[in-house]
C-alpha cells in the first residue's frame, strides 16, 4: 500500500496476521479424515457386490507380466523389422491362406492386375459372368 501525499501510515505495508496454527490442523485433519470415509464408502460398495475377483486371463498371466497391461516389445526395431519381412514375404509370395478350402494368395501386384483385367469375382457374378 503506497501511502498519499501528505499522510502517514501507522501499520506496516504488508499482510500482519498470519494464518492460524489451529485452522490449518483443522483443516488438514478435515482432509484426512474425508479421504478415510471415502477410501471406507469404497470399500463397504466392494464387498458389497462379491468383492474383487481376478478374472481367467489374468490368472494365466505370467507372474511377471500382468494382463492389464500392454505387451511391450524388448527389441523394437529388431522386431518390428520381422515383422515387415514377413508381411512383405506375405504380399510378394505365393502360398496356402487356406489349404483345406482350397485358397492360395498370390503376390499383390498380380492380384491388382487380375482385379484390375476381370474386376472383382463376386461383380462378375452378378453381371451374367461365371
Amino acid at each position: 500500500m503506497v501511502p498519499e501525499a501528505g499522510k502517514e501510515t501507522s501499520g506496516p505495508d504488508y499482510e500482519a496476521r498470519d494464518a492460524s496454527t489451529r485452522s490449518v490442523l483443522l483443516v488438514g485433519a478435515g482432509l484426512i479424515a474425508g479421504i478415510l470415509v471415502s477410501f471406507g464408502v469404497v470399500a463397504g460398495i466392494v464387498a458389497l457386490l462379491g468383492g474383487w475377483k481376478p478374472t481367467p486371463a489374468m490368472l494365466d498371466a505370467p507372474s511377471w507380466q500382468s494382463a492389464a497391461f500392454p505387451h511391450l516389445q524388448v527389441r523394437p526395431g529388431k522386431e518390428g523389422a520381422a515383422l515387415r519381412r514377413r508381411n512383405a514375404a506375405r504380399l510378394e509370395g505365393l502360398g496356402w491362406a487356406d489349404e483345406a478350402a482350397g485358397r492360395v494368395h498370390i503376390p499383390i501386384e498380380r492380384a491388382m492386375e487380375l482385379i484390375a483385367r476381370e474386376g472383382w469375382p463376386r461383380q462378375a457374378k452378378e453381371e451374367g459372368g461365371t
